[in-house]
């Protein structure tokens, strides 16, 4: 049972100020004053046995951002600076009261194991000012309280704007996510013909199918070169090396997070450009799985 019900306390924000590096590594308060974002309190009378989760819904009942009390392996940038601090998604569960800092993104996109980018890791983009649900889980049972973002009253630019800015904002985040989940199916291709040549080098009979994965590797690394910039080995690699698409859209996404306005017609066309090299690459991929992927899985399944 829960006994007493969520409190929420509506964050009355400008959404540009989220764009501040500080607002979402914020774990201490300092000065009396709160964290930036919405204060989801909640209190247990005992500690919960099982899984705590939030679910916080747009008015369509849309899911937004899903956060859990269990600690979730995320792949995360390597280890540079020891100083670097990380935001949480884990939700507190203890015993008496409890307090959740939502920092108004959306759920991250998939992440690249091991990839490198000159801040956090990419992120979702930033609620827009309007009514949500915020939904907690414990035990099998919910309760939800209802939560709205209010737009900062100072900002007085047409309210169409920062919503054609937040749609191009959602774009860009689903094409990183697209492009994320497409290196790690090229990676974990690319581990699987290494697993084959582990297992059959040398062997009598192996060196047709072997020869044919490495030839499927040979038309997939272009492919994750370009989606990627593979040689970067630190969050300053880009000095040594190109930004390729991913590095591209993670910086162009953090750019629209500038200002509540309009979207520049230099910005639409920049990610259009942006949105069609990816394609073009998604295509080459979707190509190849169907292809020369299959044929060489289906092979490997003989050995």
């Amino acid at each position: 049972m829960l006994p007493t019900p969520i409190v929420v306390d509506p964050p009355v924000l400008e959404q540009a100020v989220l764009d501040d590096p500080a607002v979402d590594l914020v774990v201490e308060v300092m000065g009396g004053e709160e964290p930036a974002g919405a204060l989801i309190d909640y209190y247990f009378a005992s500690k919960p046995a099982g899984e705590v989760t939030i679910d916080i819904l747009d008015k369509e009942g849309n899911l937004v951002r899903h956060l859990s009390s269990k600690a979730e392996a995320t792949a995360e940038q390597p280890p540079e600076w020891p100083d670097q601090i990380y935001p949480t998604n884990t939700l507190p569960a203890g015993q008496g009261m409890n307090r959740f800092v939502w920092n108004l993104r959306y759920d991250d996109p998939v992440q690249i194991p091991g990839a490198f980018y000159e801040g956090l890791a990419p992120r979702g983009p930033i609620s827009l000012p309007g009514h949500y649900t915020v939904k907690l889980t414990v035990n099998g049972e919910t309760q939800t309280q209802p939560l709205e973002i209010v737009r900062d009253p100072r900002v007085t630019g047409p309210e169409d704007g920062m919503r054609r800015k937040f749609a191009l904002s959602v774009e860009a985040w689903h094409d990183l996510d697209i492009l994320h989940r497409a290196v790690n199916d090229i990676r974990v291709a690319k581990a699987e013909v290494a697993a084959l040549h582990k297992k059959l080098d040398g062997k009598p009979g192996s060196a047709t199918v072997l020869a044919e994965g490495d030839a499927l590797v040979a038309k997939m690394k272009p492919i994750e070169g370009t989606l990627m910039q593979v040689n970067l080995t630190g969050s300053e690699g880009n000095l040594n090396f190109p930004d390729m698409l991913n590095e591209q859209i993670y910086a162009f996404a953090a750019g629209l997070e500038d200002a509540d306005t309009s979207p520049t017609k230099q910005e639409l066309e920049t990610y259009a450009k942006f949105h069609a090299d990816l394609q073009a690459e998604l295509d080459s991929w979707a190509a190849l799985k169907k292809g020369d992927l299959a044929t060489f899985q289906a092979d490997e399944q003989k050995t």
